[in-house]
């Protein structure tokens, strides 16, 4: 063996040493890539996106892949025609809670959440639902038909014109013989003249 070919084979020892070490960060560092740039994502939800709820609820909660940070999360419940309502969020390991205080009325709501993942990257998150209570309200009709049963209920309680009080205001046509009022008076007053006359006739027979 020729000791001038060792210290060759030695280089090419340690190189490949090296070489192997290198390789081994390197595909560790690719293997760790994916998992660091990979933020934390909602797993579940309740309600689910786009559910559509009997029941009024009165939390939304979201779970995550990881825990959450608890500084900086954000919540907002709007419904279709923009109106806020309150949205208390808290955190809770790998879980968000969102508080709406009373429970929601009828209608379309869109929840928007901004949680920060484990890695201190911002999340944010939007979940659509709507609230249908079975028979909670009454429908335009039913409305119009109740308004319209109230106006004939106070109209049934205003007093009406009795048939006593309408023969107390109009003479009966059968104490006058069937004849309207004027014509009795008419005939009365010819009655009247007639008798007059005759008494004047009498008088003057006497005076003669």
């Amino acid at each position: 063996m020729n000791p001038q070919h060792t210290p060759g084979r030695q280089g090419w020892r340690r190189f490949g040493a090296s070489l192997a070490a290198a390789a081994a960060i390197g595909g560790a560092a690719l293997v760790c890539a994916p998992a660091a740039s990979a933020h934390d994502s909602m797993v579940d939800s309740t309600p689910k996106d786009d559910a559509e709820l009997t029941t009024a609820p009165t939390e939304a909660t979201l779970q995550y892949s990881a825990e959450l940070n608890k500084l900086g999360t954000v919540a907002l419940l709007k419904d279709a025609n923009g109106h806020q309502f309150e949205a208390d969020p808290s955190v809770s390991g790998d879980t968000l809670t969102v508080d709406f205080g009373d429970p929601l009325p009828e209608g379309d709501y869109t929840l928007t959440v901004r949680v920060v993942s484990s890695d201190g990257h911002p999340v944010d998150q939007t979940l659509d639902f709507s609230v249908d209570l079975p028979g909670s309200s009454a429908s335009p009709t039913s409305a119009a038909t109740a308004s319209a049963s109230s106006s004939s209920a106070a109209a049934l309680d205003t007093p009406q014109p009795t048939a006593e009080s309408s023969e107390a205001a109009i003479p009966d046509a059968a104490t006058t013989g069937g004849l309207p009022p004027a014509a009795v008076w008419a005939i009365a007053g010819v009655a009247v003249l007639a008798a007059a006359a005759v008494v004047l006739a009498k008088v003057r027979r006497q005076t003669k």
